[in-house]
């Protein structure tokens, strides 16, 4: 069953504890900005960095269980 709901969670981009890695890309499941993930602490903060629409960097930590893997190509959107 547990394997079941990993699969679940890998179809739908959720994020379990241990499965986001420095440098992916993740949006709140909320919605919002595409976020790159700078740091996973020790007790499973992910600390994610991201421009505003002013252009200023900006900093914050969240649960692993608030975040989702960002769906859209970044790269298009920039550079395509």
């Amino acid at each position: 069953m547990a394997g079941y709901l990993r699969y679940l969670q890998g179809q739908r981009g959720e994020l379990g504890k241990g499965q986001v890695g420095i440098g992916e890309l993740v949006k709140m499941r909320s919605g919002g900005r595409v976020m790159v993930v700078q740091e996973v602490d020790e007790v499973g903060l992910v600390h994610c960095i991201w421009q505003d629409k002013a252009g200023k960097i900006e900093e914050r930590a969240f649960g692993a269980e608030l975040l989702r893997r960002a769906k859209e190509n970044i790269w298009r959107r920039y550079f395509g």
